[in-house]
Formats: C-alpha cells, structure tokens, sequence
C-alpha cells in the first residue's frame, strides 16, 4: 500500500533520538530512513561491529492490512506507531546477553514505552551487526502492547 510517512513517525523518531543521545553520551545516535522511507535510529560506537553495542530501531506503523475506503482502494493509514528494536543475539542461551547491559536494555525500553507506542525487540544471529533486514518475524524476541484491554489486532 502507498503512503507518506506520517508526521507523527518523523516526530516520535527524532524525539526518541535525542533522549537517546543524552542517555547514550558516549555512543554515537545517528538517524536515517529505512527504504520504505520510515525513519530509522542507530546506536553504537560510532562503526557498526558485531560482539558490541549495537542497537537498530525503526519507528514503523502498526500493520493494517484491510484499510481500504468506500471505494475498496487502498485507504490512508491512521494507526499507532511501533517501536521497532532489534539487537545483536549473544553467543549461547537466550536474554540481551553481554552486548547490552541491564542498564542499556531498561533506557532504551524505558524511552520507547513511555512514547504509548507498541514495542517490539528482534535480534540477529550472534555474529550479525542488526539491521532493517533483521526486523523479521523469525527474529521477534518479544512485544510490548501498551494498552491489553483495547489491544489494536490485525483482523480490525
């Protein structure tokens, strides 16, 4: 389905980044734009390297797979947002492992939850710097939905 990148994705993502750069001084926060021209934050040291820190988060939309108008043609799309995070997978077990600490896991989280937006966290194999191409449903680790009583399905 066409569309233009909400405002309030670009809004959301440039809020993020910036709580970001003040939670992370010492890593470098860079923001772009995944090909389908959603907005995309990196954290890391400065050169993407796997066994290290290294987070890759997209602010994307909720999916809505039935949006169609009166007409039946594609409709425009007014869902929530989600916060979409994905890390590097550790070398065995399961868990962030030692690329994060329990302090970088709960200020990343932190920000994104506070935004009212779902959350979902993937990661890549041990030994792959994440990426767009990781946020995968074979790599979704977890997902927080904000609200559990008036949850947001893909059937509405």
């Amino acid at each position: 389905m066409a569309y233009t990148v909400p405002q309030k994705a670009l809004a959301a993502a440039h809020e993020l980044a910036d709580k970001l750069k003040l939670r992370f001084s010492t890593k470098t926060v860079t923001e772009g734009f995944d090909t389908d021209g959603l907005p995309t934050i990196t954290v890391n040291d400065g050169t993407a390297a796997t066994t290290e820190m290294n987070l890759f988060i997209k602010v994307a939309l909720q999916s809505w797979p039935l949006a169609k108008d009166v007409l039946g043609n594609a409709a425009n799309v007014y869902v929530p947002l989600v916060f979409q995070i994905a890390t590097e997978a550790p070398a065995a077990g399961s868990g962030i492992g030692v690329y994060l600490t329990v302090q970088n896991a709960l200020d990343i989280a932190g920000e994104a939850v506070m935004r009212g937006s779902a959350v979902e966290w993937y990661q890549s194999a041990n030994g792959t710097v994440p990426v767009a191409g990781t946020l995968i449903a074979g790599n979704l680790k977890a997902t927080w939905i904000p609200d559990l009583y008036n949850r947001l399905t893909s059937q509405q």
